[in-house]
């Protein structure tokens, strides 16, 4: 769609606690060869994160775009590296570009931007100073969410966190020994607790988590065979 043109349709994306399928919507619409239109992102009071998504995307300019999937891209590059998809018709010069010229121009473009954000030497670029994870939690409320953290992985990365600041990801991670259980390890990105005034509410998050240790099961079959030095404190639940 060009600049200052009315377009033809309009498509509009409402968005509520729909992250997981907002960017593949996105790319699909983007990834059409019909231009004339423009994309609607309507952030209805998400609790997930999907406006700043829908602001990832407003801020590349992703509505003038038209792009194909990440798929057809590979193959593109690989087997057709003349194609049409690599020339920038309005790049204002008559030299039609292919995949090679596309890339080194975008290698460039990268390193120019990243030169701004994070200095001159490539050398001390580090991926955390750039994507972070964040914990919000499910009532919106910041004074329960826990966030940001410089942190690695990506949309393809074992431990996924897609997005410059993912807001999903694995949770629970286990590990089992099927010989010997009780060198099972797992962790989750919480605490013991559910209570957001106790220390325990995020104490395996910084230390754990997102340091990528594991924590041992411990197998408790009954109550005598918890160890005294295991035990904060204790609940009684009495009918009333």
């Amino acid at each position: 769609m060009a600049l200052g043109t009315v377009p033809r349709f309009s498509i509009v994306v409402p968005c509520h606690a729909s992250r997981a399928w907002l960017r593949p919507c996105l790319d699909s619409v983007l990834g059409q060869s019909f231009t004339d239109f423009e994309v609607i992102g309507v952030d209805d009071a998400d609790p997930d994160g999907s406006g700043r998504l829908l602001d990832e995307y407003a801020a590349a300019d992703a509505s003038n775009l038209t792009m194909p999937q990440f798929n057809t891209l590979e193959n593109l590059t690989i087997n057709d590296p003349t194609s049409h998809w690599f020339d920038n018709v309005s790049s204002g010069t008559v030299v039609v570009q292919n995949a090679t010229a596309v890339i080194n121009q975008a290698f460039h473009d990268a390193v120019s931007h990243l030169t701004t954000l994070l200095g001159p030497t490539p050398a001390s670029w580090v991926w955390g100073d750039l994507h972070f994870r964040e914990f919000p939690a499910l009532s919106g409320l910041s004074a329960l969410s826990r966030g940001p953290y410089s942190a690695g992985g990506d949309d393809y990365t074992l431990n996924v966190a897609a997005g410059l600041t993912a807001e999903g990801g694995p949770s629970w991670r286990q590990v089992i020994d099927l010989k010997n259980p009780d060198n099972s390890l797992a962790i989750y990105p919480g605490g013991q607790s559910g209570n957001p005034l106790s220390v325990h509410y995020d104490d395996f998050l910084v230390g754990s988590y997102l340091s990528g240790r594991y924590l041992r099961f411990r197998d408790f079959p009954n109550q005598d065979s918890i160890l005294a030095t295991s035990v904060e404190s204790i609940i009684m639940l009495s009918p009333g």
